[in-house]
């Protein structure tokens, strides 16, 4: 059940990673450039977190020290890259190994 589970959010992260690659890359395009949207950027501008006061919340929860961490390793990189690692991180907590005679049995 679990796995199922873990799997389909996997498929949706894969599937928002490559959107925001290609809306990247028009936008690239459009401005003779590269043009990454951070996380940072995207959650910023759609309004669903505001970064200060998650910032402000992880300084009196966990104190200063992990701040950058999360700023420099989940909020900077470009979303596409940040969304394909959770889903290939999912995918290989999903995987099943064959089973020893599963192969020859077909």
């Amino acid at each position: 059940m679990i796995r199922s589970l873990f799997r389909c959010l996997a498929s949706v992260l894969l599937s928002g990673a490559v959107v925001t690659v290609v809306l990247d890359a028009a936008r690239s395009v459009a401005v003779s450039g590269f043009v990454f949207t951070s996380l940072k950027d995207f959650l910023s501008a759609t309004g669903m977190v505001d970064v200060t006061a998650l910032q402000s919340e992880i300084f009196l929860r966990y104190g200063a020290d992990l701040w950058p961490i999360i700023d420099s390793g989940f909020l900077q990189p470009p979303i596409w890259f940040v969304f394909g690692v959770f889903a290939l991180l999912l995918y290989i907590l999903t995987y099943r190994s064959p089973r020893p005679f599963e192969i020859l049995s077909h």
